[in-house]
């Protein structure tokens, strides 16, 4: 793998992950963010970290009991990473089914897998792929749908990991994150970024907001 092929590097360069001063969802300020979306506009980044996500779940000969047989990913960055890490997963000749889960209409959290779908779930090995997991709800409630059908989830594999989530706490065998991150959050009234003035960023996340009410910060 050359530089311009680590994972890191790739979400670098889409502008995923972003250096500054940034107002996250829950208040906090962080020196870093994921802007996940933006991975999803470059077709030749996405095939490559597939082909990562992928890689470690490819065909072992030697544990056929392992082999994936349906790539699920929560909706709506996982519809993507399902269908091109199955792609490269059926290089061999398979026929790899690809789904996703869609989030309840009941606004509980929920996914639930829903169009049929079911029929590529029902006692099948099952590999989950998503983008970011930050808390892994997502992850999880795409796991107990998987499991509420009767398949059997052999893994799990991400883009990357920034809340320190582990194979044990998704209730998984294996889990494969390509950028591991720790996104270190600070309350509002102890930011070290605002303690030096450093402007906040208005574009993304919920910098716009908070500007709108206490102004941008001066140096202290």
């Amino acid at each position: 793998m050359t530089a311009e092929e680590n994972p890191e590097t790739i979400l670098r360069q889409n502008g995923v992950i972003l250096d500054g001063h940034f107002v996250l969802k829950a208040g906090h300020h962080s020196g870093k963010y994921i802007n996940k979306d933006e991975v999803y506009t470059d077709a030749k980044a996405v095939a490559s970290l597939c082909i990562d996500l992928a890689l470690p779940f490819r065909d072992d000969k030697h544990a056929p009991e392992e082999l994936v047989e349906t790539v699920i990913g929560p909706a709506i960055g996982g519809v993507v990473l399902s269908h091109c890490a199955a792609h490269f997963l059926a290089l061999d000749g398979r026929r790899i089914r690809s789904v996703f889960a869609d989030k309840g209409e009941d606004g509980d959290g929920r996914f639930v897998i829903k169009r049929g779908y079911d029929r590529y779930i029902t006692d099948r090995r099952v590999l989950v792929v998503e983008d970011i997991i930050t808390t892994g709800s997502s992850v999880r409630g795409t796991i107990e749908a998987v499991r509420g059908f009767g398949g059997t989830v052999i893994g799990v594999s991400a883009l990357c990991n920034r809340g320190r989530v582990t194979a044990g706490s998704l209730g998984v065998p294996k889990l494969v994150q390509l950028v591991t991150m720790d996104l270190e959050t600070w309350a509002a009234d102890r930011c070290p970024l605002c303690d030096a003035g450093m402007h906040i960023n208005v574009e993304l996340g919920h910098g716009a907001a908070y500007v709108a009410k206490h102004g941008q910060p001066t140096r202290k």
